[in-house]
């Protein structure tokens, strides 16, 4: 069984330019793309499903279910290809592939946002900047890219792993300190009477740093025969029962109940350990078929910017009175997204590589 080679890619940052023929590229470990890819599907599709007022149907076929386990992959992936670095040397790193990626996605969409929220609140400048404060103040993100939080989310994660490492070494005990920091961000939320959020980032932050060193301990023994049975078991009894014992993430586990704090991240690794040796194993023509290595080698551009096509074609629908006879909404949204998608990333890479954290 191959396992990742050194080198992460795609949303989780890699910062070279994905033009470029890496020496490693001929013994990678192709499932690693081709997973990021499909669950960047995943994101994109359960969107489509969120803001549609018809079903696409994800739901009802248990997708949410299926890829519980989705967003603490991404966390775990990245904690897989950790390398030692100075920290300088790592919060450079953070600054080209995270931080300007962020920044340039949540300005594009802030500019697309602002003109819309203006003309419904009598073009007041004052309502505009209280709400994008706000909205940082609380999410950790401006408006309107709501999935970016797992941007900001991962930076501070993969700003604090190098202090912890430093200091307490060991990836297991950085995993248990993080996770219990961010139980004890969910105990004095759940403590007060009218409770509010105040930066969730953080303790998302903190969750991911649990993924991050696990992946980083794990990344080879997770391919151990004895681990992946164990892990796929847990699996399929996660499939089986009730949602409570897993947490959503996108809001820190703060709408979970306590038990979640005590189930969700063993039932998350059982995910994530099971989904890639079972696609790990796949043959390689499997990888050429369905090609969603691209998408997950480059998706930077297809997680940060679906989400403005999406509320773009919601605009054009519902705000404007547009509508087609042939093609409802959650049509058109899936339509746009595969034609934009992959033209923004062609020429994003080309022209500006620095915005999806690439180098030129």
């Amino acid at each position: 069984m191959n396992t990742p080679p050194s080198g992460a890619r795609g949303l989780c940052g890699d910062g070279r330019h994905a033009d470029n023929k890496s020496a490693t590229d001929a013994t990678r470990n192709h499932s690693i793309d081709w997973i990021a890819g499909l669950l960047t599907l995943v994101v994109i599709v359960q969107h489509i499903d969120d803001l549609s007022h018809q079903s696409f149907w994800w739901r009802e076929c248990g997708g949410g279910k299926i890829f519980y386990f989705y967003m603490a992959w991404f966390f775990f992936k990245s904690g897989s290809f950790e390398k030692d670095r100075s920290m300088r040397a790592s919060y450079r790193k953070v600054l080209s592939s995270l931080v300007v990626p962020y920044l340039f996605f949540s300005i594009l969409s802030w500019v697309l946002w602002a003109p819309g929220y203006m003309s419904s609140h009598g073009w007041s400048l004052h309502w505009l900047l209280g709400a994008t404060i706000m909205r940082f103040y609380q999410l950790g993100y401006i408006p309107n890219d709501g999935p970016i939080w797992f941007l900001i989310a991962l930076i501070i994660c993969r700003l604090m792993y190098p202090v912890a490492k430093r200091y307490l070494r060991n990836n297991y005990t950085i995993a248990a300190v993080g996770w219990l920091l961010a139980a004890a961000y969910y105990a004095v939320y759940h403590s007060v009477s009218n409770p509010q959020y105040v930066f969730i980032a953080l303790p998302q932050g903190l969750m991911g740093l649990s993924l991050y060193a696990l992946g980083a301990q794990l990344r080879e023994s997770q391919y151990r025969w004895q681990l992946y049975l164990v892990s796929f078991a847990i699996y399929l009894t996660a499939l089986c029962i009730d949602d409570g014992f897993t947490m959503n993430f996108s809001r820190a586990g703060l709408t979970s109940q306590w038990l979640a704090w005590l189930t969700a991240l063993p039932l998350w690794i059982a995910g994530v350990i099971a989904c890639n040796n079972l696609i790990g194993r796949m043959p390689q023509w499997f990888f050429r078929i369905f090609n969603l290595g691209y998408i997950g080698r480059n998706s930077m551009t297809y997680y940060c910017g679906h989400f403005i096509v999406l509320t773009s074609v919601v605009f054009v629908y519902e705000k404007m009175g547009w509508t087609h006879p042939v093609l409802p909404l959650p049509c058109a949204m899936a339509l746009l997204c595969v034609v934009v998608l992959p033209l923004a990333d062609k020429l994003l890479r080309r022209y500006m590589p620095w915005a999806v954290g690439l180098r030129a």
